[in-house]
């Protein structure tokens, strides 16, 4: 979900749409400090809407 990142970067906001392309990364964690204080390795990253990296391994 957007929480206003593009805003907090200085970009414009964008809205989510079908077609729109998907760079995204998703954690883990067992809270939201771990996530922020930790770094946990990337459960996935997304690029272009592939995925490029599981577990930090490059796919």
């Amino acid at each position: 979900m957007d929480q206003g990142g593009a805003a907090l970067l200085g970009l414009p906001a964008s809205r989510l749409e079908v077609g729109d392309p998907a760079d995204f990364v998703l954690l883990a964690p067992g809270s939201l400090p771990e996530a922020v204080v930790d770094r946990p390795v990337p459960a996935m990253v997304v690029r272009a809407g592939r995925p490029i990296a599981c577990d930090g391994r490059l796919v």
